[in-house]
């Protein structure tokens, strides 16, 4: 049975009703808006224990009504009868969501994880797999969010009833040992491996980040600096080179033959594959490489996020194991599209029940429950990176999550009025700056709007994440690169960020390189104090741009520290030379 789509512009606000209504009936706590709970070391290894379920049958082609095939998620295309005891609780297919690739499942208890299996009650073949348990959203209904298996189209219709799996029996991801070295598809694995969902680790599970990461990347080694463990957002609009930069990371270390050194998972579009192929083998780099792969033109946004899932699971088996491991989640605008049509699809269920937003305490802080469920939902993304304490054997998951998107940007003309106020001036010489700055604003946006054929607001581009959901990632991750639009349609092979609007919220001095660490400082002091001189004299604007110039990247050539660090004296040295003429 299909529903109508809501209007993509209401959808958000009416989510946040329903969930405000079940509030006002009390039967949600604040607790109660964390949809995933910490899982222990001892409940993941029980999960491993568990016997995979058997091999899987060919993927098969299911049509939308938006016209377009989409191959259904296949996690295991079968599973033994016995999966399911007398005493499995029944669930029913309580609607077919064609135009999003999924079913709503409804029986489904709130103790039902994500990834468990859900069986014909007749064959006991596995048809589907449990994404996103709704309990949080609506704790009054027993329902979930269920992706459908390779060949389970003609299966799942309205009114199905199936069985859920036992305890333990869930999508698997392959272990590393069978993963590194070949490429991997988007579909869980049917051999023995890793639960595709998983809880990031807690607090205690943690040790604080101290150890840097190289990049090569020169502004990032210098100004935002990675350190092992750390999540990092790289955003910026399309076309601006996130996926380079990303690569010349792994290029980075492709003099790394220490054995027992960083293995990498990298997951991308099959139309950036051969890419990614190119750059692991020109940094030797086959044998600890694995990467996951998903096609956006045919996938659905719930295939996409598990083609995500996948990836950290790799990786995560990696980091329990105490060996390093690097992530690199080159669009994340698939588990967004999955959330978004999660919650679309609630509110339609829902009918667009009338209520106020609520503010509800969670973790100390006082949030509308909807944001609270939304950022759960992606935290339990970037928050997957961590450096894990000696107990649980000191390994590590660092995170590159690649967003297409731009942050809130402050005004230019709101930020020079507010330099302006604090400014010691007549008021012949303030009006003179202002229509200077007027003047600029206007420059600079026409400009932007004649780039490339697409404008700053990244209308056009169908994987384009909304500005409110890139703050929301920024708020999740340990820090963020913002990307400059002039990369984009740039004739020479370079690129730059954005310092001003780049930050790492683990401190310059707690991860930097020390090779570099007692230069980063002065850099970063010089460069804010060149940009914010350059919006009031042309000496200052190319004082400005002689330090931008410095970390301007030629792709495919990742930076030595010692060459970094050589680049970066000299830099400093010639400013004070210049100061002292």
């Amino acid at each position: 049975a299909m529903v109508p789509a809501a209007t993509p512009t209401t959808y958000l606000g009416v989510a946040r009703q329903f969930v405000m209504k079940a509030a006002r009936r009390g039967r949600l706590s604040p607790r109660h808006a964390v949809p995933f709970s910490s899982t222990a070391p001892a409940a993941r290894a029980r999960l491993l224990a568990c016997p995979p379920p058997p091999p899987a049958a060919p993927g098969a082609l299911a049509h939308t009504s938006r016209g377009r095939a989409s191959r259904l998620l296949a996690p295991s295309a079968r599973c033994f009868a016995s999966s399911a005891s007398s005493s499995s609780p029944s669930v029913t297919v309580d609607l077919v969501r064609e135009d999003d690739a999924f079913v709503v499942i409804r029986g489904v208890g709130h103790s039902v994880p994500a990834g468990a299996l859900l069986l014909d009650e007749n064959t006991g073949d596995a048809v589907a797999y449990v994404a996103y348990n709704l309990k949080d959203m609506d704790p009054t209904e027993l329902r979930a969010i269920a992706l459908p298996l390779s060949g389970a189209a003609g299966v799942l219709e309205q009114g199905r009833a199936l069985r859920l799996a036992e305890d333990g029996v869930v999508a698997r991801a392959p272990s590393p040992d069978q993963a590194f070295g070949v490429g991997v598809g988007p579909s869980p694995s049917d051999a023995e491996g890793l639960p595709l969902f998983n809880d990031f680790p807690g607090v205690d599970d943690r040790q604080p980040i101290s150890e840097n990461f190289r990049t090569g990347v020169k502004a990032v080694d210098a100004i935002v600096p990675v350190g092992v463990g750390q999540s990092m957002l790289l955003m910026g609009k399309s076309g601006s080179r996130k996926t380079t930069l990303a690569l010349d990371v792994l290029l980075a270390h492709a003099s790394n033959e220490v054995e027992g050194g960083f293995k990498f998972v990298y997951a991308c579009d099959t139309k950036d594959l051969a890419r990614v192929r190119e750059a692991v083998s020109a940094a030797g780099l086959e044998s600890r490489t694995a990467i996951v792969t998903s096609d956006a033109a045919r996938d659905s946004p719930g295939e996409r996020y598990a083609c995500v899932l996948r990836a950290l699971a790799i990786a995560e088996g990696v980091r329990d194991a105490g060996g390093d491991a690097v992530v690199f989640l080159d669009d994340l605008s698939g588990p967004v599209e999955f959330w978004e049509a999660v919650c679309r699809c609630e509110s339609e269920i829902t009918g667009g029940q009338d209520g106020m937003e609520e503010m509800v305490e969670v973790d100390g802080m006082l949030i509308a429950r909807f944001d609270a469920l939304q950022r759960q939902f992606f935290s339990n993304i970037l928050q997957r990176s961590a450096r894990m304490n000696d107990k649980l054997g000191g390994g590590s998951l660092t995170l590159f999550g690649l967003l297409r998107g731009e942050p809130k940007r402050e005004d230019k003309m709101d930020l020079g009025v507010k330099i302006l106020k604090q400014q010691n001036l007549s008021a012949e010489m303030r009006e003179k700056l202002l229509r200077a700055l007027a003047e600029q604003v206007k420059d600079s946006s026409h400009s932007s709007n004649s780039d490339g054929g697409e404008d700053s607001s990244g209308r056009g581009d169908r994987f384009h994440v909304s500005t409110r959901t890139v703050e929301e990632f920024k708020s999740i991750s340990d820090g963020h690169i913002l990307l400059c639009d002039s990369n984009v349609g740039r004739g020479e092979d370079t690129y730059d960020i954005v310092p001003s609007l780049s930050t790492t919220r683990l401190g310059v001095g707690r991860v930097a390189a020390p090779e570099v660490a007692d230069l980063c400082s002065s850099l970063q002091l010089e460069l804010q104090q060149s940009l914010d001189a350059s919006a009031f004299g042309a000496g200052a604007k190319a004082s400005a741009k002689s330090v931008l110039a410095l970390f301007t990247q030629r792709a495919g050539r990742p930076v030595p520290l010692a060459e970094l660090r050589e680049d970066l004296a000299r830099a400093l040295l010639e400013k004070k030379e210049k100061e002292f003429v």
